[in-house]
């Protein structure tokens, strides 16, 4: 009887083992659109990179599957993926920390008379913007083709001022260089003065990953976070941003 007791418990304990196997995360599907310089098709890019950092850290491989946003989160939201983003938050199982953040600034002439510290700010004047920051903003902006082109309305003075993420265009006054988006172009150097021109902030954002709201999805959320953390700490996190041009992100 204690052999057959023995040998039951024996079958038992190979079984629950396989089972804890088996519940133990090995990897990861990230479902994302492919955006340059985030989600490259080569595997670089600011999140792609700093995803295999976070779950590589945790013994977890990241498999990338490139599909439109709209179904990237529909996986996400069925548990048939486990992760996508960023976005900005809702009440859905988002991270408590950013993988993105950024500030939209305005360039103007320093003798204007202009303080602008708010998209309302703006809707009064002659605006250019950069492409893809309107539609960010959420504001019907002047959105032109191209940083460039921005800049050389700014400096004609056919608008009142340039908006764009702040880095650039801390950049183009410093240096007077806007070929952030043509290469090798001529027109797009610009001979100024920084003194002449004020930068002021006018919003902010912080985009977030989303997780399936299952068990799975909270532990995974829980890796990505304190990753996230231990990264920021050590330094390697601003290291990677920086290597982008990016803002590096607030991370408590």
């Amino acid at each position: 009887m204690r052999k057959l007791i023995a040998v039951g418990f024996m079958v038992f304990a190979g079984w629950a083992g396989s089972g804890l196997a088996e519940d133990k995360i090995t990897s990861v599907l990230h479902a994302t659109p492919e955006w340059t310089g985030f989600t490259n098709a080569d595997g670089s890019g600011i999140y792609n990179e700093l995803l295999a950092e976070i779950f590589g850290a945790a013994g977890i491989t990241v498999e990338r599957r490139t599909v439109p946003m709209n179904r990237a989160v529909a996986l996400v939201e069925r548990g048939e993926a486990d992760l996508t983003g960023g976005f900005r938050p809702d009440d859905r199982n988002f991270a408590n920390v950013p993988i993105y953040e950024t500030t939209f600034a305005a360039m103007y002439r320093a003798d204007s008379g202009l303080d602008l510290t708010s998209p309302e700010h703006l809707k009064s004047l002659r605006v250019a913007t950069a492409p893809q920051v309107s539609t960010t903003l959420g504001e019907d902006l002047n959105e032109v083709d191209s940083r460039s082109q921005a800049a050389k309305l700014l400096v004609s003075g056919r608008v009142d001022a340039y908006v764009d993420l702040r880095l650039p265009l801390e950049k183009f006054r410093s240096t007077g260089e806007a070929n952030l988006d043509v290469a090798n172009a001529s027109d797009t150097r610009f001979d100024i003065n920084p003194d002449d021109w004020v930068i002021s902030t006018i919003a902010s954002t912080q985009l977030y990953m989303l997780f399936p709201d299952t068990p799975r999805g909270n532990t995974l959320r829980a890796v990505y976070e304190d990753g996230t953390r231990a990264l920021a700490r050590s330094g390697r996190l601003a290291e990677l941003y920086q290597q982008y041009g990016l803002e590096i992100p607030t991370v408590e």
